[in-house]
């Protein structure tokens, strides 16, 4: 949701008026931000894993994780922003 909330500012600021957040005094991207901060604690408040070290992926299934997510075009032909492999690979990176 990070990476792809600068893809679409007002949607996600949307999403995280909709998540209960109060944006009313942030810029469009804090807002929109927020919208990934809501998600997380939802998902922590509701202990869904939400690291890959929670499932037991190890560091080094990166890069071929990446690898394979870009094969996954019905998805990414519909995502906000454009994305390219360095940009799977840290997404998954920061989600360790």
């Amino acid at each position: 949701m990070r990476f792809n909330c600068l893809g679409n500012m007002k949607r996600f600021a949307e999403i995280a008026v909709m998540m209960g957040e109060n944006i009313g005094s942030l810029s469009l991207r804090e807002a929109a931000e927020r919208s990934a901060d809501a998600v997380e604690t939802l998902m922590k408040d509701i202990r869904v894993p939400h690291q890959l070290r929670d499932l037991k992926i190890p560091t080094e299934a990166i890069p071929s994780m990446a690898e394979r997510a870009l094969t996954v075009q019905r998805l990414l032909v519909n995502n906000p922003r454009a994305i390219a492999l360095k940009d799977i690979i840290e997404i998954y990176e920061q989600a360790y």
